[in-house]
Parts: C-alpha cells; structure tokens; sequence
C-alpha cells in the first residue's frame, strides 16, 4: 500500500506536464498568418507569370474555383484537410491571399491569426514552382510544357503533389 503514495504522485506530475507544455504543442504546429504572401518573378510578361501559375497550380492537384482575367481563386485538398486562396499576378510579382480553410487550425487570437505551418509549405512550392517556370521560360524564350520531377518535395508525406494518395 505505501506504493500507491509515489505512484499518484508520479501521474499527477505527468499529468500537470502534459497540461503545461500542451499549448507550446499546439503552438509549434502553427504560424502566423501573414495576410498576403508574396514573391517576385524576374524577367518575365504577365501572360509569362500567369501561364506558369497556371501551370503550377495543376502540377500541384489546385482546383480553380474562380477564375477572372487578372486572378485565380483556387482550392487545396490534402487527405482532411483543404486551403482555398486568391492569386494575383503582376509581369514582376504574384501575390497570395488567405481566402478560408477547413482543419488547418485556423484560430484568431487578439490581434494575431493563426494557422497550420503547413499552409506556408503548400504556397511555397508554388512559388517555387512559377519561378522554376519562369526561369526557364527566360531561358529558353518560352514557357516549358512540364518540369522536370521534383525530388525536393517527393518524398514528403504532406506533398500537395500526393493529395490523392
């Protein structure tokens, strides 16, 4: 019986260190949401830039939802998961907004929004992606049909590139 004692004692203190680091788990699974993300695309047209977005969006499985002369409102789904955001384009920048998400821990809190890191992983292969696109494009004076396989990102469990896996 004197062992109950130290056993209580042992659990109660996991218990209050689980409570204690929980919101530092939570926090580390999560950035702040900028409201627009941008990036610069070099030497290139509008047409060039909106073609290889285009292009960057199917590669990656983006459905467009809405679709304008000068914008793109396009939708991610991964496994459970699903982020739909608006891209403009300029001859020298794309810029991305944050249009709704569905379990990617969306949270306002104060003044600071929250979401999961991953949605910043999703939009960066895109970036890289356009300027992948771009690049060649400059080189070559045209846009290329396809890139070639990406291995960066190939072997990523979260890779939009797998969403239907």
């Amino acid at each position: 019986m004197k062992l109950i004692g130290p056993l209580r004692l042992l659990l109660a203190s996991a218990v209050a260190v689980f409570l204690i680091s929980a919101p530092a788990i939570v926090e580390a699974r999560t950035k702040v949401l900028q409201p627009v993300f941008l990036f610069d695309v070099a030497n290139t047209t509008a047409q060039q830039t909106e073609i290889a977005l285009r292009r960057s969006l199917a590669g990656r499985h983006w459905n467009i939802t809405r679709d304008t002369p000068n914008d793109i409102e396009a939708k991610l789904n991964v496994r459970d998961h699903s982020i739909t955001t608006r891209f403009s384009w300029t001859a020298t920048q794309v810029s991305i907004v944050y249009v709704g998400s569905e379990n990617m821990d969306y949270e306002v809190d104060g003044a600071k929004t929250y979401i999961d890191r991953y949605y910043y992983r999703w939009l960066k292969f895109i970036k890289k992606d356009v300027i992948n696109y771009s690049q060649r494009a400059n080189a070559s004076g045209a846009l290329p049909q396809n890139l070639p396989a990406d291995n960066d990102d190939a072997d990523d469990d979260d890779s939009p590139a797998k969403a239907g896996k």
